[in-house]
């Protein structure tokens, strides 16, 4: 028996056939803790270290699509970064940034960067009044200067307003009672009578619209961004029933007013039903957001030859497998011709689905025995660090060299 410096102890690593043991590392991020980079670089570090050229780690931090996405995305495209003038969900001036391919007239926004929680936790959140307008503001910049295809991130707003700030910034009139503009927010959309979009650009129109989403939220209903959602952007029971009557209300408007039922659409509800207004008015798609970096940064082609898949997050739970990171490499992995282990590392573990997880080998908890919240947080580098080299530890004690290729 060994004990590694970790306070790991391990059997000796097993003689190996003459290829490295591929080791594919795509965390999402552990809210709160670490980075998905972080993640990443902490355990491939640490695997480094103890098997040496016995694996070949591979290092792919994930998103999906909300928080983060930008950071991962610019290193990778290597793009123009973008500085404009704009305000937060509450009308409050901030400088964002979004990345601008200009030779390819791409955008890519992250909606968490302009209308976020983190931008208005300062103040007491007003989930009635919170607005996307600052969105807009940045989408026009873009078709400004030049953009013809907008990705879009979603996810991460203290906004629940179906998308009426972002579209408001881009000309279009939302009409109330007696003929007034609504005022901002989702609460206000209760009194939509119609939608103008007589002063509008012709190049918004003309733009391709890509929503990348990190939920399969509906429009409306329990899964919709009020009842689910907007509790976590300070509704109370009261602003939730006000919310949910103004979301169901512009559905019917949308569907009346353009003939579009949007209220069963996969990822429509992400972003306080962010999509919701554009998706009625201009040429949009969706995208769920682990698929889209799965691709972007090369998961999908990793795993053609990975022996082992680790991820993880900070909680895993039914969530995780609607179109975040762990369901989409769950869906990759269930789809694959070869059977690819695929091992689960959260920090919370205790809501994760009941029975087998088509493509999930296995889950664990970073923590050891009880602890707090807090312990997590503070000792999520040391704990996920750990409990990664158990898992692959045991993963090259148990694979047969020649047998099992």
């Amino acid at each position: 028996m060994i004990t590694d410096g970790f306070g790991l102890t391990t059997l000796p690593t097993p003689k190996t056939d003459s290829r490295p043991r591929e080791v594919v590392l795509a965390f999402d991020s552990f809210k709160g803790s670490l980075s998905s980079e972080e993640a990443c670089r902490c355990v491939g570090e640490a695997l480094h270290a103890k098997f040496g050229t016995s694996i070949r780690v591979i290092h792919i931090p994930m998103s999906d699509g909300g928080e983060g996405s930008l950071d991962l995305l610019a290193p990778l495209l290597g793009l123009d970064v973008v500085r404009v003038d704009s305000v937060d969900a509450l009308g409050r001036p901030i400088t964002c940034e979004y990345l601008l391919d200009t030779l390819k007239s791409v955008a890519y926004i992250e909606v968490a960067r302009t209308a976020g929680l983190p931008q208005v936790s300062d103040v007491p959140l007003k989930p009635l009044e919170a607005s996307s307008f600052g969105v807009g503001v940045i989408i026009a910049d873009a078709l400004r200067r030049g953009a013809q295809e907008l990705n879009i991130f979603l996810g991460g707003s203290a906004t629940t307003d179906g998308g009426a700030g972002l579209v408001s910034a881009l000309g279009v009139k939302l009409i109330g009672h007696g003929g007034m503009e609504l005022s901002p927010g989702g609460g206000a959309l209760g009194e939509l009578e119609r939608v103008d979009t007589e002063h509008v650009n012709p190049s918004v129109f003309s733009a391709q619209w890509r929503f990348i989403t990190d939920i399969d939220a509906h429009l409306t209903g329990e899964n919709g961004p009020a009842r689910r959602y907007s509790p976590q952007k300070g509704a109370q029971p009261g602003d939730v029933q006000i919310l949910e009557r103004s979301i169901e209300h512009l559905a019917r408007v949308l569907e009346t007013q353009h003939g579009c039922n949007l209220r069963n659409l996969a990822g429509i509800g992400a972003a306080g039903g962010m999509a919701a207004l554009p998706a009625a008015l201009f040429e949009t798609s969706f995208q769920r957001g682990g698929m889209f970096f799965a691709t972007q940064l090369g998961l999908v082609d990793a795993m053609k030859t990975a022996d082992i898949v680790v991820t993880g997050e900070g909680a895993f739970d039914q969530q995780s497998l609607d179109g975040k990171v762990v369901g989409t490499i769950a869906e990759l992995v269930a789809q694959h011709e070869r059977v690819i282990p695929v091992v689960v590392i959260a920090g919370d573990v205790s809501e994760a689905p009941s029975g087998d997880v088509p493509g999930i080998t296995a889950v664990f908890s970073i923590a050891e025995g009880a602890v707090s919240r807090e312990e997590l947080f503070v000792n999520a580098r040391s704990l996920l660090t750990r409990q990664a080299l158990n898992v692959v530890s045991l993963f090259l004690q148990t694979r047969i060299p020649g047998r099992d290729d």
